[in-house]
């Protein structure tokens, strides 16, 4: 799974604040003729809902400087408690047989029932039990009733946000189109899961069984006695919520349709700006050739040798590589008029609320690793497969570990299955079963377009295939700090919900298509690999993928080893690759000129492997083929699949680099290490570039000599690794006492330093200018293409030509150069880190490198915010921990020097699969109960942090003392 759907797309603003916009009011004609309030999606969660908040939550802020000041947690906690639940006589409507669920030491629930109705009934009563606020939180943010349940001002406006865009093109609401898709056998799944989880809701009302609400439930603005039970469209809101984040990438093509237009403007007047801007967004050439495909397929060969994969059914190539390909050369950016350009910059806006319906989220960082190894390369004989999405890390955990079991002891289901589960929906996402283990991560398959509509009739349709189409609208109630409010939505059929507009006399509005809006056989296709005996089921049940898009990797007890990145791809054929204006990654003109196929691309057409020659798959939201290794991934023969926000490769290339090193003799340990790798191959590619640039200075003074020195000592060792440097787990815990650590980690926090003190000196000028940031909307740049723009440079020892970047704009009558921009950025970093730190040794990295997984409610209160900790990795190491937000203009030096993280593997799991049981290692940043008092409150953070797992136990009888026993049974 993904975490930053660009997805190692980290925002930085130089020191300006990101301007926050409420929605402005549309106007259009019905269709009698009638003018109405069209009420626009797009508003962004945090920005309107928990600001909104903020007022009414003062009272809690001023107690939030530490624990201490916390409100003490209730007396009864209302879930689970080691060793002290005396088993309630929990009843659930429906069961046809108790189910056994027992607890372990960790938290980690192991349900045992006699059929699979009966389990996922146990699941859903569980899952409320320990995490039913999020649950609550979810299913109204996406279903646009969030404000039944808050009680505060602007939260409607989130309430339109969701209603508008999570409809199918006629404006129904999604959820229960998604309802309708369900097969029977889901259905009766999905039933029973509500049936759970409303047996909790209803044990809560009577006050039986310990069942109580989370404290959260207790704050003012929330509605008291609300509860309403638990719906199939409620587990359909809870998917669309995942789906969304990790396929919806429409809010990136607005910015490429921005700056593309930006890019065109100013190439006759500024083509030095012109050309940086290129450079960052429209340059789609990896940093390292690390392809899923010619990786797996081709013969041993060094780890440089990797190339660009030729069209399907040619043979590939032997010959190797060392330097990056040369960039294709299209034609025909495209280009829109100054009015359009500011639809899109308000649609990208919009587009990033919805996209990020993470409350906590400007940096929703879909990354992710796995890898899938044979036996032919593991020193048991058996497979084995990692797996770590990269997600929002938060308080609750998005994730809750569990075993789910209706096969073992005289059970007659299908299910025996344990791994990460998502607290409203009855399903494991990643893990394994008796037979098969499988692992996720995003594909970035380009699942939506932009469109660029012409309005007529007033304002009330659209221009389509030379006629006019209606735009749907229709009258939706919702709630506004209890009063109920009517607004007008809209819609375009033959797209989707209408984004952005102008004044219908304008004549101009953006609509985005998204693969989602027609329905999802997701849910289906999990349940399916949950039951699966081998590989070949798992392909087979992954043919039911609508919308996940995910890299599906697995292995099988038999030894077969597969790769299937399944998804329904819109079939483009108007896309050229010659004319960029027909690339998809762009706004495209809704005239019927650029319209989806009837069918998606053949699944029969998208990259797959199954145990390939090299014996090892590996996936890390990177270009899977190589189609972008020349820029232009269009030109290759096969469908337009690729969107542009694909990971630039070096995550992928630590980890093939792991993979090779290991050889034939990998193991659960192995892996585990190659997991928890903090190894920078951006600070091993610039940092030693940054001390030749420093020896070519004269009189540098002693702060820039320290941050110098700290990077040519991490040069010289060659680990360029990234450790906390903290011997314990909070930022003001002791530091470790190991020298070559000590080092590794002021090493790493002063390349960090001085990388966003460059990314500054380079790019701050450019990102300033009246023309690319017009007053009141500036174009925030992204790291990962000042990444990868920094990685082509330093290849080179020497200032490479075309690099305008690195002169000041803004000063006049000199150029600058690539040493003095260095030059300057180490001396800023000297003078932050003596301010912020003081000497060299104070400088560990998790001092300044630390996560705080913040609750739904952060913006307005920080009471259920746990941390923070001091963490270990960088910017797109393989243990990632890409710093976010970072301001070096702020105000105070320890602002200045906040890198915190604020997203990371959601869930580390390690699978070796064979003949007999199963064996999972496993952590995750949280713990089973939402409950502030319970002993499973957050309890695997510390592991998680110091990148420990912990063994899963895994059937009958595996969890030889369960800290708590439960019995469910039969309702009467």
């Amino acid at each position: 799974m993904r975490g930053e759907r660009a997805s190692e797309k980290l925002e930085r603003g130089y020191g300006r604040a990101r301007p926050i916009r409420c929605t402005d009011g549309l106007v259009a004609r019905t269709s009698n003729g009638s003018t109405t309030h069209i009420d626009e999606a797009g508003i962004s969660m945090k920005h309107v809902c928990y600001l909104a908040l903020a007022a009414t939550f003062s009272i809690f802020a001023a107690c939030a400087d530490d624990d201490s000041d916390m409100p003490p947690p209730p007396a009864t906690d209302g879930g689970v408690d080691a060793g002290t639940d005396a088993g309630p006589s929990v009843q659930i409507q429906g069961l046809t047989a108790p189910v056994h669920v027992e607890y372990d030491e960790f938290g980690f629930p192991h349900l045992h029932g006699k059929t699979d109705a009966d389990v996922f009934a146990a699941l859903g009563y569980t899952h409320a039990a320990n995490r039913f606020f999020l649950m609550d939180f979810v299913r109204r943010a996406v279903r646009g009733t969030l404000g039944q349940l808050m009680l505060a001002p602007g939260v409607v406006d989130t309430d339109v946000t969701s209603r508008t865009f999570f409809a199918t093109r006629n404006g129904d609401p999604l959820p229960e189109k998604l309802v309708s898709q369900l097969d029977d056998v889901s259905r009766s799944y999905f039933t029973a899961y509500a049936a759970g989880v409303n047996a909790w809701l209803a044990d809560v009302r009577a006050g039986r069984n310990g069942a109580t609400l989370t404290e959260e439930y207790s704050l003012p603005v929330i509605a008291p006695g609300l509860l309403t039970d638990w719906a199939l469209e409620d587990s359909a809101a809870v998917a669309l919520y995942m789906l969304n984040n990790l396929s919806n990438n429409a809010d990136y093509e607005a910015t490429l349709g921005r700056v593309a237009t930006t890019v065109q403007a100013l190439t006759p007047t500024q083509p030095n700006v012109a050309k940086t801007l290129s450079d960052l967004y429209l340059d789609l050439r990896p940093t390292f050739d690390a392809f899923t495909v010619p990786a797996a397929t081709q013969a041993a060969t060094p780890t440089s040798a990797r190339l660009k994969l030729p069209p399907i059914g040619t043979p590939l190539p032997k010959q190797k590589t060392n330097v990056l390909p040369t960039k294709g050369t299209p034609t025909g950016l495209p280009s829109q008029t100054a009015e359009v350009r500011a639809l899109l910059d308000t649609a990208a806006k919009r587009l990033a609320g919805i996209r990020r319906l993470d409350p906590n989220g400007d940096n929703f960082d879909h990354g992710s690793n796995n890898w899938v190894i044979g036996g032919s390369r593991t020193a048991s004989g058996r497979p084995l497969l990692e797996n770590d999405p990269h997600l929002t890390l938060s308080n609750p955990s998005i994730w809750f570990p569990a075993e789910i079991d209706a096969k073992s002891n005289g059970g007659t289901g299908s299910y025996h299955m344990a791994g990460g589960t998502f607290p409203g929906l009855p399903a494991i996402l990643t893990g394994h079963n008796d037979d098969v283990a499988w692992g996720v991560t995003v594909t970035n398959w380009d699942l939506s377009d932009l469109y660029i509509e012409t309005l007529t009739k007033g304002g009330t349709a659209v221009s389509f295939n030379g006629a006019d189409v209606d735009i749907v609208t229709k009258q939706v109630d919702f709630f506004d700090q209890g009063n109920k409010v009517t607004k007008t939505l809209a819609w375009v059929p033959q797209h989707g919900p209408i984004i952005a507009l102008n004044s219908p006399a304008s004549g101009q509005a953006v609509t985005v298509r998204w693969v989602g809006l027609d329905g999802s056989t997701d849910a289906q296709a999990f349940l399916e690999v949950g039951r699966a005996t081998n590989v070949a089921e798992v392909q087979q049940a992954l043919r039911k993928i609508t919308t996940a898009a995910q890299n599906f990797v697995a292995a099988d007890k038999a030894g077969t080893i597969g790769w299937f990145p399944y998804a329904q791809v819109p079939a483009r054929a108007w896309v050229n690759a010659n004319d960029q204006s027909t690339w998809p990654i762009f706004p495209q003109p809704g005239n019927g000129t650029r319209e989806w196929g009837a069918a998606p691309v053949p699944f029969e057409q998208l990259p797959q492997l199954t145990n390939p020659p090299r014996g090892a798959i590996c996936t890390a939201n990177q270009d899977l083929t190589g189609a972008s290794a020349d820029g232009n991934p269009f030109n290759d023969g096969h469908a337009a699949t690729q969107a542009a926000d694909a990971a630039d490769g070096t995550r992928a290339e630590q980890i093939m680099r792991g993979l090779e090193a290991g050889g034939n003799a990998h193991t659960i340990d192995t892996i585990h290490a190659l997991q928890s790798d903090t190894k920078s191959l951006i600070g091993e590619r610039i940092a030693p570039r940054m001390v030749e640039a420093a020896s070519r200075a004269t009189n540098l003074d002693t702060q820039t000599q320290a941050v110098v020195a700290a990077l040519n000592d991490w040069s010289t060792a060659g680990t360029f690794l990234c450790p906390s440097g903290i011997n314990g787990v909070t930022p003001t815990d002791p530091k470790v006492t190991d020298a070559a650590v000590l080092r590794d980690s002021a090493g790493c926090m002063a390349f960090h330093v001085a990388l966003y003190a460059l990314f500054q000196g380079a790019f701050a000028d450019e990102q300033n200018d009246p023309a690319v940031s017009p007053p009141g909307n500036p174009l925030v740049f992204d790291v990962l293409g000042e990444v990868k723009v920094m990685m082509r440079s330093f290849q080179s020892a020497t200032q490479p030509a075309d690099e305008p970047f690195w002169d000041n704009i803004t000063t006049t009558g000199t150029t600058e150069t690539r040493d003095e921009v260095v030059q300057a950025a180490l001396t800023q970093a000297g003078q932050l880190l003596q301010a912020g730190r003081g000497g060299r040794d104070t400088w560990q990295w998790g001092a300044i490198h630390a996560l705080t997984l913040q609750s739904p409610l952060a913006s307005a209160t920080p009471l259920f915010n746990n941390g923070p900790y001091a963490t270990p990795g960088g910017l797109y190491t393989v243990n990632v921990g890409n710093p976010a937000n970072v301001n070096l203009d702020a105000g105070t030096p320890a602002a200045a020097l906040s890198f915190g993280q604020t997203s990371g593997p959601s869930i580390r799991t390690l699978i070796e699969i064979g003949t007999d049981r199963p064996h999972m290692q496993m952590a995750y940043p949280g713990g089973a109960d939402l409950h502030r008092s319970s002993p499973f409150y957050n309890n695997m953070v510390p592991r998680w942090v110091r990148s420990e797992v912990v063994d899963f136990a895994y059937g009958a009888g595996a969890v030889a003392n369960p800290t708590v026993r439960i019995v469910m049974t039969p309702a009467p």
